[in-house]
């Protein structure tokens, strides 16, 4: 029997999934944002583990994302 490797086992096969399109568009030309606002985002990651609390997590990303407004993007938008 041939041997696999992890990594080809994990590959991904076949197809490619793309994202389904936005219900809610970005109807600005332009935004920035800021390295804070990423990095808060990034600093509450979620891993999964099981000490976490995923209802947690999405709270805590929620009041990141309120804490920030772009003239023509709804708060949904920008979640």
């Amino acid at each position: 029997m041939d041997q696999i490797s992890i990594r080809n086992l994990s590959a991904p096969k076949g197809e490619l999934f793309e994202p389904l399109p936005s219900e809610h568009p970005i109807l600005t030309s332009s935004y920035e944002l800021s390295p804070d606002v990423i990095a808060m985002v990034q600093k509450s990651s979620f891993s999964g583990l099981d000490s976490e609390n995923p209802y947690h997590h999405l709270r805590e990303f929620e009041q990141v994302c309120s804490c920030r407004a772009i003239a023509g993007m709804t708060h949904d938008t920008l979640r």
